[in-house]
């Protein structure tokens, strides 16, 4: 009966495949297959083969070709009986006698043979678990296995650890560097070429909140491409984002066992001339980071809450849907729910304006003290002397490993594993430190920036807007809405939730706002918007409504205003008057919208021309579907009230024939039988 034998062939470097590895390693697999083929041995189809593949950490074990085979027995098609070939056990693994130990017998545990050819020819067996003699050997390999490896490591670390020590002197020891920096053979030192300027640019414009993709088509148009590249691309400028030698630190790097170019060390200071300072660098991070809320095509308006709103009654984002009305563009939230025609989705939107204006008031005024964590220290020398003992025994652990006599050996190296975890989070954490130490407040920022954006020059609003944008983002984590529809009016509860873990209510609505200057809760409404069901289930502003609704008392009016805007808002004070609350909800819409068309002119006979332009305005809307007849017909019927209003009142002339055009325009009456007639 035929014996399948799965030859596995491994090494570490990439370079090694140039070399007689892998010539050495398959010819003797098959040369111990044709010695034994007696005895029943075949080569199996599979080829493990795992090129410039690590064992030192596992990486051929959950990666490469063993974990293929590992899971090939796991599957059945693996027989037991059949043979795993490979060169010496530290082709297996080189983690350490833990790791290896558990893999070795997991192979043999499935009834899978191993057979080595070196330091000379043997195969281990299931039985093979169960001998402690026959065991020491394999274990005392992989054993010598891990040291030589760590051993490797450690002598790299100390070959670095000198050169850094060299390089606080001034010592260069190689001339690799980044594009932006030259050799001066003079000075046997770097300097600054002119890709330092890109460089700053690229910085300082993702600081002020550019995109990626607006940085680099700058960088086309201002710059020259520095380096061995012929154009920019967007790949150099998330590079150079995320490369710290432009504050002009080399970090040692170095091949490991699997031909990665990997960090060998701390990083060494001042090793290259500094293109910007810290800064810049933590101030462009969290800008960047802002950013990543803001992905999609770009448009001329800038939402300035791009990726932070979500509506509270359905749990989708709010987008803004833009609208044509006489008087130019009207941008609305809705949820993203209702435009895609989501059953349940919420269909009550906002004014943009409105929420806009109410939150940048809002982030004006606030204090800054109102937005402080309620326990702020300064945790970084806590962490670097935590830092600074965890290394210390680090160090210790691993001159300990280097004695063939320790004891404990997978106490040690499990000891050695949480320290080196703890390590990498003790470094994250020092470093988001000292992204909050040199990063600017953004409030300062936003409350600069929002006291003269209404003032500036149209040509530096954009660039005003998307700064602000990335600073808002860096200080709200996220904006809850809840909108309500009470007699034909929206009104809006905003939970804004800030990073630092606060939050902060604010209300608006027609003559209502809320929440500037005072300290509220959630309690004030009684509701947390994070929290669906109550959000969408409690109604918050009937009371509120119903208070403002209430129509005022009948306004006197002894003379009425010369222009057709103010003398609208003095006839629908006169209609609310005299209207229920649920009737008048339509009436101003209509109104305003005919006074927005007709601008502020003189309520004289200048009015009769603007009508018509009104009426070929409303029959426009219909023929193009945009307004239907019947709204077109109550638009007309509202504003005609209003202009007999104006006539009775003696501010305009008599408009009957007008009148009669207009209605013949919206189909209200037959031409032919109006002129027979």
């Amino acid at each position: 009966m035929a014996i399948p034998v799965y030859s596995y062939v491994r090494f570490s470097s990439k370079k090694q495949e140039k070399g007689d590895s892998l010539r050495r390693q398959s010819t003797g697999g098959e040369e111990w297959i044709a010695r034994n083929a007696d005895k029943g041995y075949v080569a199996a189809r599979l080829t493990l083969h795992d090129i410039g593949v690590s064992a030192f950490r596992g990486k051929n074990k959950h990666t490469g070709a063993l974990k293929l085979f590992l899971q090939e027995i796991e599957s059945g098609r693996v027989q037991p009986g059949a043979i795993l070939l490979v060169e010496h056990l530290d082709r297996l693994s080189r983690q350490g006698v833990g790791e290896a130990y558990a893999l070795f017998t997991q192979i043999l545990n499935a009834g899978v043979h191993i057979a080595v050819l070196k330091p000379y020819e043997q195969i281990y067996s299931r039985e093979s678990v169960n001998d402690l003699v026959g065991l020491l050997l394999p274990l005392i390999y992989f054993y010598l296995a891990f040291i030589e490896s760590k051993t490797k490591s450690d002598r790299l670390r100390n070959v670095w650890d000198h050169k850094r020590e060299k390089a606080k002197d001034g010592a260069r020891f190689d001339r690799r560097r980044p594009s932006w920096l030259d050799w001066d053979d003079n000075s046997q030192n770097f300097i600054l070429n002119h890709g330092a300027e890109a460089v700053r640019f690229i910085f300082e414009s993702t600081a002020n909140g550019l995109g990626q993709r607006r940085v680099l088509k700058e960088l086309v148009h201002r710059f020259r491409p520095i380096g061995t590249s012929q154009r920019w691309n967007s790949s150099f400028v998330q590079k150079v984002l995320n490369d710290r030698s432009v504050l002009g630190e080399r970090t040692p790097k170095s091949a490991d066992e699997e031909g990665n170019r990997v960090q060998a060390g701390e990083p060494i200071q001042a090793y290259y001339p500094a293109v910007i300072d810290e800064e810049l660098w933590y101030r462009a991070q969290a800008s960047k980071e802002a950013n990543r809320r803001h992905k999609g095509p770009s448009s001329h308006f800038i939402n300035l809450f791009s990726g932070l709103l979500t509506n509270a009654h359905d749990g989708f984002p709010m987008h803004i849907q833009t609208t044509r009305k006489p008087d130019g563009k009207q941008r609305r939230l809705v949820s993203y729910g209702h435009i895609s025609e989501v059953v349940g989705a919420d269909s009550v939107s906002v004014r943009y304006s409105d929420f806009e204006d109410n939150v940048l008031r809002y982030l004006h005024e606030v204090r800054p003290e109102d937005l402080e964590p309620q326990e702020r220290r300064n945790d970084m020398p806590l962490r670097e002397q935590e830092l600074s003992g965890v290394e210390l025994r680090l160090s210790q652990l691993r001159e300990a490993l280097s004695n063939p006599t320790i004891g404990h050996l997978p106490t040690v190296l499990a000891s050695v594993g949480d320290l080196e975890q703890r390590r990498a989070e003790l470094l994250e954490e020092i470093s988001q430190l000292k992204h909050d130490q040199h990063s600017e407040r953004p409030l300062q920022s936003v409350k600069g920036i929002v006291s003269i954006l209404k003032e500036s020059a149209i040509a530096e609003r954009d660039a005003l807007r998307i700064r602000l944008r990335s600073l808002i983002g860096q200080l709200v984590k996220s904006m809850y809405l809840k909108p309500e529809k009470h007699f034909g009016r929206v009104y809006t509860l905003v939970q804004i939730n800030f990073r630092n873990g606060r939050y902060k209510l604010i209300a608006f609505g027609p003559g209502f706002r809320f929440g500037l200057n005072e300290q509220t809760c959630l309690s004030d409404f009684g509701v947390d918007l994070t929290d669906r069901v109550a959000a969408s289930s409690k109604i918050v502003f009937a009371q509120i409504a119903e208070i403002h609704a209430q129509p005022p008392q009948t306004p006197v009016v002894d003379e009425v205003p010369d222009r057709i805007g103010d003398a609208g808002e003095v006839w629908l004070r006169l209609q609310r008057s005299k209207m229920a609350k649920q009737s008048f909800r339509v009436v101003p819409a209509k109104v305003r919208r005919f006074v927005r068309f007709v601008g502020h002119c003189r309520s004289s006979s200048e009015a009769g021309k603007h009508w018509n332009d009104w009426v070929g305005w409303l029959k426009v809307e219909i023929a193009a579907g945009r307004m239907a007849p019947a709204t077109a017909r109550v638009t007309f019927s509202r504003c005609r009230e209003f202009l007999r209003w104006l006539i009775q009142k003696g501010a305009v002339d008599d408009l009957a024939e007008l009148k009669v055009s207009a209605e013949v325009a919206l189909g209200m009456k037959d031409h032919k039988k109006e002129g027979a007639a």
